[in-house]
């Protein structure tokens, strides 16, 4: 079974091919921050990466002060990049989670 990385290491080995995914301005974009990720390893050893994402529409912000839940950012680190996780999109935390399990 593959050691779990922290996010922190991720980020650091993703820096060359996903140079762009732990940005501040894109983690701000999807109402993120580098501790909404949570990072699991399958019963096969794959490494994923998973958090909430949002729509800050920023007419809803400006008003109410709200985000809208738009489902889960959600990759297998591989390869020192962030590959997207084939099957959709994954809205629900049970979703993520059975895809990690078979996967």
């Amino acid at each position: 079974m593959a050691r779990k990385p922290t996010i922190s290491e991720i980020k650091q080995a993703t820096r060359v091919k996903s140079p762009h995914f732990f940005d501040r301005d894109t983690l701000r974009f999807f109402g993120q921050t580098m501790s909404s990720f949570k990072v699991a390893v399958s019963p096969w050893g794959n490494i994923f990466i998973y958090a909430r994402s949002y729509d800050r529409d920023r007419n809803m912000m400006r008003d109410r002060g709200v985000k809208q839940f738009m489902g889960y950012t959600f990759r297998q680190f591989k390869d020192g990049d962030l590959k997207t996780v084939q099957g959709g999109r994954y809205t629900t935390l049970q979703e993520v989670q059975k895809y990690i399990r078979w996967h």
